[in-house]
């Protein structure tokens, strides 16, 4: 997960956060699905300037997998 939220600095323009979530297995849907949420409320808030490009960047080193 932490690889994917890098991918879209690298590759601004191609890479498409809700497209992850049905490439892994049934065991791991709820995780990622929760993952691709966060990220997207992220992304959203950033787009909207809610919040800066650093808080934006700060939250991404500091996400933490909630496995529940």
């Amino acid at each position: 997960m932490y690889i994917l939220l890098w991918m879209e600095k690298l590759y601004p323009n191609s890479f498409k956060y809700f497209e992850i979530v049905e490439k892994y297995p049934k065991e791991k849907e709820r995780i990622m699905m929760r993952f691709s949420d966060e990220w997207k409320e992220m992304r959203e808030k950033r787009i909207n300037k809610e919040i800066t490009w650093s808080e934006y960047i700060e939250w991404k080193l500091n996400y933490q997998i909630k496995e529940e």
